[in-house]
């Protein structure tokens, strides 16, 4: 990634996805600076002029105050030019669990929100108590792409990171955490063999790497990882 941008960023289990009959799906946007710490859960709206994202709030004028996306994981804005950060541009969310400006409520925004691709619930659906609940494991226990550093660091907790490249592929190897799930690869949304060579767009292109793991006995337990690779050169 260039001089011009700094990622930092933390992510955490916590109750911001609220369902998976809506695929989640990502982009990356570069933040506003000055805007100090925003959290993961944080609606963003783009500004018409230069593109940069800024917390949604109903007072603005600039055109944040349309929410576009969910941010993915807590982001320091900084003082420079900007921060590439991940966001969801798609799936279902808690409505408690979002961040908008001072002078908006969530519901100001849902409506801006749903026709993007992103839905809200007040409360997870709770399927009725089976005697023995099974257990599902969908998490990666390693996710490697050549030599490139993960930002945030890889943690099975962690769904969405930002990385830099300057060759024109690397090697992407995910390991699932159990036998019983099995991982599927996209790169740019082609099909992707795991432990191979992934070749990224021209120099200067944002790569999506997206690696979804499906516990085998129930395809609808399910878990997506998002990569950001950004080719330098």
């Amino acid at each position: 990634m260039s001089g011009d941008y700094k990622v930092l960023g933390t992510s955490k289990p916590d109750n911001l996805h609220a369902g998976v009959e809506v695929p989640l799906l990502t982009k990356g946007v570069k933040l506003a600076a000055n805007q100090g710490v925003l959290a993961r859960g944080s609606v963003i709206g783009i500004v018409t002029v230069g593109g940069l994202g800024k917390l949604c709030d109903a007072n603005s004028v600039d055109g944040s105050q349309v929410a576009d996306c969910i941010l993915a994981n807590d982001t320091d804005t900084g003082t420079g030019t900007g921060v590439m950060a991940v966001c969801y541009q798609s799936g279902i969310f808690h409505r408690e669990a979002l961040t908008v400006g001072l002078n908006s409520t969530i519901d100001n925004h849902a409506a801006e929100l749903r026709a993007g691709g992103i839905y809200l619930r007040d409360e997870y659906p709770i399927e009725p108590e089976a005697a023995v609940a099974p257990i599902f494991n969908v998490d990666l226990s390693a996710l490697t792409i050549g030599d490139l550093e993960l930002s945030p660091a890889f943690s099975p907790s962690i769904e969405a990171y930002l990385t830099t490249t300057n060759q024109v592929a690397d090697k992407l190897t995910v390991t699932a955490a159990t036998t019983d799930a099995t991982v599927a690869i996209t790169v740019n949304g082609v099909e992707h063999t795991n432990a191979t060579n992934a070749t990224w767009g021209e120099a200067g292109s944002v790569n999506v790497v997206v690696i979804t793991v499906t516990h085998d006995d129930d395809e609808t337990k399910s878990k997506v990882y998002i990569v950001l690779v950004e080719r330098e050169s």
